[in-house]
């Protein structure tokens, strides 16, 4: 993961923007032309596991309560993605300014 990354999942300024509020927004001067194996990968399970679930052969009931508890695990996962890509950024940024310090500074961290 980068700032600037050709891989869509991987630019954190792509990733990390919000195409529905302006003010959360970041264009990125470069095109998100490539692939993650990896990100492709998890992106091509979960399609599998959703049809996998409406292929077996099951009550409705259970196939109902199937893809809910699928359909509301889906975000949970991307979240944990997005989740990975601020920490990185968090730790860039605390490194970034611990750097700065010289033996008359402090930095102070409230959590």
């Amino acid at each position: 993961m980068s700032e600037s990354s050709s891989i869509a999942d991987h630019c954190s300024n792509y990733a990390l923007s919000d195409s529905k509020e302006g003010s959360f927004r970041s264009a990125c001067n470069h095109p998100h032309d490539q692939c993650c194996v990896q990100c492709e990968s998890l992106k091509a399970a979960l399609q599998q596991m959703e049809s996998c679930f409406k292929d077996c052969s099951m009550s409705q009931e259970e196939e109902d309560d199937m893809m809910y508890s699928f359909r509301r695990a889906v975000p949970s996962i991307n979240a944990w993605k997005v989740h990975q890509l601020l920490s990185t950024r968090d730790d860039e940024a605390r490194t970034c300014t611990l750097d700065s310090l010289d033996e008359n500074s402090v930095h102070v961290t409230q959590d």
